[in-house]
């Protein structure tokens, strides 16, 4: 787990603010860029800064269709697709449950790829707020309960929510999978659609 030693203003750079913070962590403290903003816009997805991962997820549950699908995209410093993924699941699930299994998911695939240093993005504020306020006696608890010993393995790693117009990557992939009904991974392109 990080400690925040010292927070300090960057001067603003092409419209963005950047706050850097001076962390202790497993290897030694290191200079750690929160996520640039654009300033007076917030009007679109804003990539990591350098050196950090942005991992978006995004679930779909159709009660009607009866099918539920899993997105993931995980984008660097520039805004370039490491690995994307759309999942259609096996069975119907709640939505909430879904968004679950898309962070699960989330997860899984930046430990698969080693990275150290990530930051996970979804518009399901209940599945952020369970992994922030470590809520493992809910009814998706035993997966909450994962994610967090999961955060472990990552020398930094947080969990924010976000206005789901700029969750639209992992939302289209999530809704790809209903359309298409197969699971589909991209390693260091963008999805062809």
């Amino acid at each position: 787990m990080a400690l925040i030693v010292r927070a300090q203003n960057v001067p603003k750079v092409s419209g963005r603010i950047m706050i850097v913070f001076m962390v202790s962590g497993r290897r030694g403290p290191m200079l750690l860029p929160l996520s640039g903003c654009l300033v007076g816009s917030g009007r679109s997805w804003t990539p990591p800064p350098p050196g950090v991962f942005k991992i978006n997820v995004d679930g779909a549950s159709s009660d009607l269709e009866g099918i539920s699908n899993i997105g993931v995209i995980i984008r660097d410093c520039k805004g370039g697709t490491i690995v994307a993924l759309y999942k259609p699941l096996q069975t119907h699930y709640s939505a909430d449950l879904v968004e679950v299994l898309a962070m699960e998911q989330g997860v899984l695939l930046a430990q698969e790829l080693q990275l150290p240093h990530v930051i996970f993005e979804s518009d399901a504020i209940i599945v952020i707020n369970s992994i922030n306020e470590s809520a493992v006696g809910t009814l998706n608890g035993h997966i909450i309960q994962d994610i967090i010993h999961a955060q472990a393995s990552f020398i930094f790693c947080s969990f924010k929510h976000l206005n789901r117009a700029f969750n639209y990557a992992a939302h289209e992939l999530a809704h790809f999978a209903r359309r298409n009904g197969s699971t589909h991974l991209w390693k260091g392109v963008n999805p062809s659609f």
